[in-house]
């Protein structure tokens, strides 16, 4: 009777595309909101990493998978702590076919020092730049988002981008690049920063 879409960007990359004749519904993914309605601590996440305090967190929680565009995040970073050093990037999620490993090396090459928390991976002397946690979820997921200071998603390619809307009820700014399903929504509301994927404009958002 109709294919379901999640967002007018992809009804117009698909169904348009395509050219298909069926009728479209777009209903957009939803999430609870009495899980992010509750009292949350913003400060526990620097509780659980006291190396993080005194610092603004710069939040990435998805798969650590190419499409989400951590190339262009670890140079965009890269860029920024040249310029201050109050800032951190808190890398939050489960490694996907072994790609940590090309976001670790690319990090080593802008001289990134990192803690990896999942493995127990220390690369590092004195100051460090970069933590990665591991997957979170349920309360210490929304921690992380709370007591983080922004959130970027600069994805390649995101079909919604649930992601960006959990951010957004944690009350944490958002920046997602206009290849997110979602960005058309977040550009509408002027609910967040939309910029094309790559270093550049990342770094200036």
């Amino acid at each position: 009777s109709a294919i379901h879409y999640t967002t007018d960007d992809e009804a117009e990359k698909t169904h348009l595309f395509l050219k298909l004749k069926n009728q479209t519904i777009i209903i957009p993914n939803g999430i609870d909101l009495s899980e992010f309605s509750g009292l949350v601590d913003k400060e526990r996440l620097k509780v659980r990493y006291p190396h993080l305090r005194d610092k603004k967190i710069i939040l990435f929680l998805g798969r650590i998978n190419w499409k989400k565009g951590l190339d262009i995040l670890v140079k965009a970073y890269a860029m920024l702590i040249k310029e201050r050093t109050d800032v951190h990037l808190l890398i939050v999620g489960g490694d996907e076919a072994g790609y940590i490993k090309k976001v670790k090396g690319w990090l080593k090459q802008y001289g990134l020092n990192y803690i990896d928390y999942g493995l127990e991976d220390k690369n590092y002397t004195q100051d460090v730049w970069v933590t990665f946690t591991g997957m979170l979820s349920g309360k210490e997921k929304i921690e992380a988002y709370a007591g983080s200071d922004i959130f970027v998603l600069p994805s390649y390619s995101e079909n919604f981008g649930v992601a960006v809307a959990e951010a957004m009820a944690s009350g944490t700014p958002v920046v997602i690049s206009n290849k997110v399903g979602i960005y058309k929504e977040v550009e509408r509301s002027r609910a967040g920063i939309v910029i094309n994927p790559d270093s550049k404009s990342l770094y200036q958002a």
